[in-house]
């Protein structure tokens, strides 16, 4: 398994791989397989590059074939906000689930956000009802402080997000203003 930040020549690889993840999984994402130019190679080029240093996308791949990815947003230019960063875009492709490579992957990407300076909290959302992705969060330190309720909307249906949150520095000075 090589888990790694995609680059510029990954893109088919990418768009392949998410738009499995929009099609297979539609009610996971805030992006839809029916927006505009969601899957055009040139734009996604583009967005791969311009992601470094703090803004990778993720991707895993086993025999050269990408089977999972997950992306880091860091706004490094944002001074009140910049002790957090997100992490979006998590999908592992369904037959690869239950060897690893979730989790794998989520820990290669905390690993990374560790490294960036001045970042103390990792956040990411769950849509409600995803157990197995819940249960991987938690099982990595993320712990749930609240549920944002109908930011999906998908055939007619609602669905919550449940936000989460991993401490990766405690900060030592703690003022709620």
């Amino acid at each position: 398994m090589d888990i790694r930040p995609l680059v510029p020549d990954d893109a088919e690889s990418y768009v392949a791989i998410w738009r499995r993840a929009l099609t297979e999984e539609p009610t996971a994402y805030g992006a839809s397989a029916e927006d505009p130019d969601m899957f055009a190679l040139e734009p996604a080029r583009q967005r791969i590059a311009h992601t470094m240093p703090y803004n990778p996308i993720f991707g895993v791949f086993i025999d050269g074939q990408q089977v999972g990815l997950s992306s880091v947003f860091y706004q490094e230019n944002r001074a009140k906000v910049r002790h957090r960063a997100q992490i979006h875009q998590v999908y592992v492709a369904p037959e690869m689930r239950g060897r690893g490579v979730g989790k794998a992957m989520m820990e290669q990407v905390i690993a990374f956000v560790r490294t960036i300076p001045d970042v103390e909290e990792l956040h990411l959302s769950v849509t409600v009802g995803n157990e197995a992705a819940r249960r991987l969060y938690i099982g990595l330190g993320f712990v749930p402080y609240g549920i944002d309720p109908r930011v999906l909307k998908f055939g007619g249906a609602y669905y919550d997000l449940e936000r989460m949150a991993l401490m990766l520095h405690p900060p030592e000075n703690i003022t709620h203003g």
